[in-house]
């Protein structure tokens, strides 16, 4: 099975959990496949080991409708701090900019 190394920011040491969802840009619409779903990806934690994961779940959502049942699980943040915590490093980011929550577990 083809695997992919993704790299993911680790806000709320979410890596350590066997589930986390993650947010950030969608992809073009039409680009997340059934392919994507039976890919292994490895991740890279802090401490240096990986991980293995597989996405299970995807949701698109613009980013002004992004609150906090979805950024608390996501990065340890209400939905206003990770707002500011994002704009900080994409400040061209709008309400309507469509946003993507990746589901993703750990495979043994």
């Amino acid at each position: 099975m083809e695997t992919r190394l993704l790299n993911l920011e680790d806000l709320n040491n979410k890596l350590e959990c066997f589930g986390f969802t993650v947010i950030h840009f969608s992809p073009p619409k039409g680009v997340i496949t059934t392919a994507d779903f039976n890919r292994l990806y490895v991740v890279k934690r802090e401490d240096g080991k990986s991980i293995l994961v597989k996405l299970v779940d995807f949701a698109r959502i613009p980013f002004g409708k992004i609150g906090s049942i979805l950024t608390i699980p996501a990065t340890g943040f209400e939905a206003h701090v990770w707002r500011q915590h994002w704009l900080q490093k994409h400040p061209n980011t709008r309400d309507e900019t469509e946003m993507a929550v990746y589901c993703y577990i750990k495979q043994r």
